[in-house]
């Protein structure tokens, strides 16, 4: 919708609380029946894989090819699928009380 309005002239995304966003509950899909809990070896255990790369590709190529500047404010941590949104946006802000990136 942001990218067809005409009103909207830049599209910030943000998250609510201490984290920018923590990525999909990887432990609620282990624990589903279907779920990650599988042995990489077990029938389906790809076809899981691919349902998730796909949910996961979709807002992240919207948020990439938005024709509409794209905006990732930073109140703290981006973990997962939730980093990628922020990778996808044309401009990263973090807030000073977001975590800095360790390097060893």
């Amino acid at each position: 919708e942001c990218a067809h309005e005409d009103a909207v002239r830049c599209v910030e995304l943000t998250g609510a609380g201490r984290a920018c966003c923590a990525g999909a509950d990887v432990t609620g899909m282990a624990n589903s029946a279907g779920g990650f809990g599988k042995a990489r070896a077990e029938p389906g255990y790809d076809e899981q894989v691919e349902r998730v790369r796909a949910l996961q590709n979709h807002p992240t190529a919207l948020i990439y090819n938005m024709p509409k500047p794209t905006v990732a404010l930073l109140n703290g941590v981006a973990a997962g699928g939730g980093f990628a949104f922020v990778l996808a946006c044309d401009v990263r802000l973090a807030a000073e009380s977001a975590p800095a990136a360790t390097h060893d």
